[in-house]
């Protein structure tokens, strides 16, 4: 602001001078060079006089001559002293070249931002409210405020003060330290197919109350009270006890367990029961069910679906760190933000309320309690998986960009896991094929029927599939490929011809593919990335239009797999076909939970197996 006006002083003194300059030299008659000297002063006059209005100053504190303000993110000093606002107090001001005055005070909400989105953000009381052209954020940290991005904005968080502007947009943000206390997670339909419900029934065996921030409205519902809630272009209708009642705002049902009949979980089938809060919210989409519970609460429903309980206690704590630290992370990257929830009920996060708690798990959880896996006093993205074919990956073997780009992770690297007789791990094609098919290869995996399996199918029926694979995967991620026709680059996906050959070209030191080439008649393609790889070796009957069996250890199978179980594989010509021979389940990154359940049933500590699997870590206790 001083610059702004030092900078005019400069030019009217140039200006005058100027002027000064042409009446001396008699290049303008008197009375022209008076009303230009007139003008420039009356310009002069209105702008140092006139009020210039400022919004969402953030006060730091006051000096002798000055007061230190936030504006905009950046840090400055007004002209003026001896306010005695608190600390991080929100204030508009007026401001001309005498004096700074018209200080007011913004009123500050507590109001939770529930999802966040590109233009609005929903806050609890309010609905969709749209954000600023600039907003700005704060974090403090117990005596320093300072600023901070978007992405320290959590949502459904208690710890935000948010600031109005006078258009009515949000405009600046002050953020506490995140409270971990409660996870917010997203249910998904029957077998985990879609995030949005189109009818939802729901009875609860305590009294509930359903109320509504937005309309302001709450209402008792009896004990097992049958409401039905159907999705239609305006918004979600509830039913109660006959009587209709049109939402288009976030509805929240409270003071129970809830069960949700139409919802199917687990093996046996049961109906499953949420606890905490759960909030319903509607989208063109469909309606979306969040359940906000306590993370131990939240973990109760977590491990047992993760993990059976014969891998003995210690294995059962290893999975209770494991998905507290992943929830955490998950809860940190705001990956569902705009959602509104921190990890949805599926694989995508981790499986919730697909198996009732048992006591085991629960002394698990317990014995655990509020430990969490830290580097650099951060937490850690603690990843898992099923299942290794003796080996485990690093983080940037698996999820890179399609540029390139990785971002590995420290605490994740290349392991051999198996038993001494294999030394060093395969560095050629033929090695790893080898590796892949020698079902006599020990591991801390070999018990599971996953650590070696296979997969016969023809020529014919493996260009059945890729012809229809390969158009879907280049509309979802075709920057994950390179297409090759009659010996030049194109960036079309030509029609294809005949399957002549599939080839792996590229594998990471620990054996996971990680890009593959389909070679046709007419054209070839690299396809890379594990979420491009998996979908484009689909050998379902639906594709390839025969039935394949997936063969695995103990005479296990599995029909007609939608996708194979691990990218950890290589092939063998034979005849006019291809054998997959392949290992493990899952992404290879992190703890294999079959080889925690074998390193606990040897006597090994929760510790002592989590550090094997996540390097140069530390464990921190959340308050």
């Amino acid at each position: 602001m001083f610059l702004e006006y030092e900078f005019f002083i400069i030019t009217f003194y140039k200006m005058v001078h100027i002027i000064y300059r042409m009446i001396l030299s008699r290049r303008l008659l008197m009375k022209k060079s008076l009303i230009i000297i007139i003008f420039i002063l009356g310009i002069t006059c209105i702008y140092c006089f006139y009020p210039h209005r400022v919004e969402h100053a953030v006060f730091l504190g006051s000096k002798d001559k000055s007061t230190t303000i936030y504006l905009n993110g950046k840090k400055t000093d007004l002209n003026i002293s001896k306010i005695n606002y608190p600390v991080f107090t929100v204030f508009n001001y007026k401001y001309n070249y005498f004096k700074v005055y018209g200080l007011s005070i913004v009123k500050a909400s507590d109001d939770r931002v529930m999802v966040k989105g590109e233009k609005s953000y929903e806050i609890e009381s309010r609905g969709n409210t749209s954000i600023a052209k600039i907003p700005t954020y704060y974090k403090y940290n117990k005596t320093n405020l300072e600023p901070c991005g978007s992405s320290e904005l959590i949502v459904g968080k208690n710890n935000v003060k948010s600031f109005m502007n006078s258009s009515g947009s949000l405009m600046t943000f002050i953020i506490s330290p995140v409270d971990y206390t409660n996870m917010r997670v997203g249910i998904s339909t029957n077998n985990f197919s879609s995030l949005y419900h189109n009818k939802l029934q729901l009875i609860s065996t305590s009294k509930l109350k359903l109320y509504c921030l937005v309309k302001k409205t709450f209402e008792e519902i009896p004990k097992n009270t049958l409401i039905e809630v159907d999705k239609t272009e305006k918004g979600m209708y509830t039913l109660i006890n006959g009587v209709a009642t049109l939402y288009s705002d976030r509805v929240y049902l409270n003071g129970g367990t809830i069960k949700i009949l139409n919802l199917k979980r687990g093996f046996p089938e049961f109906v499953p029961e949420y606890s905490g809060t759960l909030e319903l919210s509607f989208s063109v989409k469909g309606i979306g069910a969040t359940s906000e519970v306590g993370l131990e609460d939240y973990l109760a429903k977590v491990v047992p679906s993760e993990m059976p309980d014969n891998g003995g206690i210690e294995a059962l704590k290893c999975q209770s760190v494991a998905a507290r630290t992943y929830a955490i992370s998950d809860m940190l990257s705001n990956r569902f933000q705009g959602l509104g929830f921190y990890v949805d009920d599926s694989t995508k996060s981790q499986v919730y309320n697909n198996s009732n708690s048992t006591t085991l798990s629960s002394t698990a959880i317990n014995s655990t309690k509020g430990l969490i896996m830290t580097f650099k006093n951060a937490p850690i993205d603690a990843k898992y998986f099923s299942t290794s074919c003796g080996t485990g990956v690093g983080s940037e073997d698996v999820w890179t960009k399609a540029s390139g780009i990785t971002q590995p992770a420290p605490y994740f690297r290349t392991v051999n896991y198996v038993s001494a007789t294999v030394k060093n791990l395969p560095i050629t094609e033929a090695a790893w094929l080898n590796f892949y098919k020698n079902r006599t290869i020990t591991s801390i995996d070999s018990a599971s029927p996953y650590y070696r399996w296979s997969i016969k199918v023809s020529m014919k029926e493996l260009s059945n599939s890729l012809h229809k694979t390969v158009v879907d995967v280049y509309n979802k991620n075709k920057e994950y490929m390179v297409i090759t026709e009659n010996n030049k680059l194109v960036t079309k996906l030509p029609k294809l011809g005949e399957l002549k050959d599939v080839q792996v070209i590229k594998r990471s030191r620990g054996g996971n593919v990680m890009s593959l080439k389909l070679i046709f008649d007419n054209a070839s393609i690299v396809i890379s990335g594990n979420t491009s790889i998996g979908p484009t070796l689909n050998l379902s009957k639906k594709y390839t239009g025969a039935n394949t069996i997936l063969s695995m250890l103990n005479s296990a199978s599995l029909p007609s797999p939608v996708s194979l179980p691990s990218k950890f594989f290589s092939l063998e010509k034979s005849g006019d076909a291809f054998i997959i021979y392949g290992g493990g389940y899952g992404h290879g990154v992190g703890m294999s939970q079959y080889g925690a359940m074998d390193l606990s049933k040897n006597g090994w500590d929760f510790k002592r197996i989590l550090n094997l699997y996540y390097k140069n870590i530390s464990y921190t206790k959340l308050g």
